[in-house]
């Protein structure tokens, strides 16, 4: 996570994930978060596809495009979880 923007009731940040392998693109999600009411916003994901919401201007359209990127943190989210939780579990403690 790195910190782009700080506001009083806001953050703008970008997150990517760390350490993987320089040969794979990396997704990163640019987004603002709400302090206040705790929430988050993509403001723009930079994996070098276009969104729909560049090509189209319709409210309906935009809209749609902003459901889809926050639906997408959401999952890629539940994924980086998931696979540190497997890296974690996998890890067994010794006593010496």
């Amino acid at each position: 996570v790195q910190t782009l923007e700080t506001g009083p009731f806001t953050k703008t940040i970008l997150l990517q994930q760390a350490n993987t392998d320089s040969n794979i693109s990396q997704t990163r999600f640019k987004c603002r978060v709400y302090l206040d009411t705790k929430s988050v916003e993509v403001i723009s994901i930079d994996d070098g596809t276009p969104t729909q919401a560049q090509t189209s201007r319709k409210p309906r359209d935009v809209m749609n495009n902003k459901w889809t990127q926050n639906y997408l943190l959401e999952k890629w989210l539940n994924y980086q979880l998931h696979s540190f939780r497997i890296l974690h579990s996998n890890q067994q403690s010794i006593s010496a």
